[in-house]
């Protein structure tokens, strides 16, 4: 896991502003590569790995065993996609078999119990003002959103130093405009009596998770999970995991409705 900026995040306005000029150039070489593989069937500067999101994630899963770092953004929400609790357990497994990760979710729209999710995880999870998706791998690759194929979102992976030079810029300042997971302020303003793992429970719940996947994120037993789960619904005054649930959905409903973008500027 690679550590984090040397210098304090910057945030605000003046993030955006730095941040903004280096996404623009990579969305623009983004576009001509998805462009050129669109008109000639595709091209070794910016080849598609998979169509579809769960063709991309089978793809991801299946190639993250032979990397040695990724540096990745991703955006958290306004409704994250479902795949994320096994995104999240395949990140820790992949982390505790060595593989050095940073990741950046986008500020833009994260939900406060994603955030505590998040802030949980104790993998370097970290949120800033990232307006485009990317991953680096290795540092010799960069994976972008391709063209739209048969009306699915596609992937493409490049290897040309001008995709290369451009991909690093934009990580480099967003990486430093960054800031971790845990410095922000999610559900704990609505349960305060929570722990911070109820807090990333809570956060799974919220996203329909299964006790399983709960388990399989976090790391520990389905009897600890079953423990946790007793306690929030003691905090929430229920006696059911589905009142829970709906409980839940109603105070993040409340906290969104206040505070619809959690913001970066302290």
């Amino acid at each position: 896991m690679t550590a984090g900026p040397p210098t304090p995040p910057r945030t605000g306005d003046s993030h955006e502003d730095d941040v903004a000029r280096p996404a623009a150039a990579l969305e623009r070489r983004r576009a001509a590569l998805a462009g050129e593989w669109a008109r000639t069937s595709g091209d070794d500067r910016g080849r598609i790995v998979a169509v579809g999101q769960e063709n991309f994630h089978r793809w991801l899963f299946t190639h993250l065993r032979g990397w040695r770092q990724l540096d990745s953004t991703r955006h958290g929400g306004p409704r994250p996609t479902p795949d994320l609790p096994s995104s999240l357990a395949h990140n820790r497994r992949s982390v505790q078999r060595g593989l050095r990760m940073t990741s950046v979710f986008a500020a833009e729209g994260l939900p406060p119990g994603l955030v505590d999710l998040l802030a949980e995880q104790d993998l370097g999870y970290r949120v800033a003002h990232a307006p485009l998706d990317m991953k680096i791998v290795d540092g010799s690759q960069v994976l972008l959103e391709g063209p739209t194929i048969d009306g699915e979102r596609s992937i493409m992976l490049a290897e040309d130093r001008v995709s290369l030079a451009l991909a690093h810029t934009y990580w480099s300042v967003l990486l430093r405009g960054s800031r971790p997971a845990d410095d922000l302020v999610g559900l704990r303003e609505v349960l305060r009596g929570a722990t911070s793992r109820q807090h990333a429970v809570l956060g799974l719940l919220a996203r329909d998770a299964t006790d399983r996947q709960v388990a399989e994120v976090l790391g520990v037993s389905l009897r600890t999970v079953g423990t946790e789960v007793a306690a929030i619904k003691r905090l929430l005054g229920v006696s059911t995991r589905f009142a829970a649930g709906l409980e839940l959905g109603r105070l993040l409903r409340a906290v969104e409705a206040s505070d619809p973008s959690p913001s970066l500027r302290g």
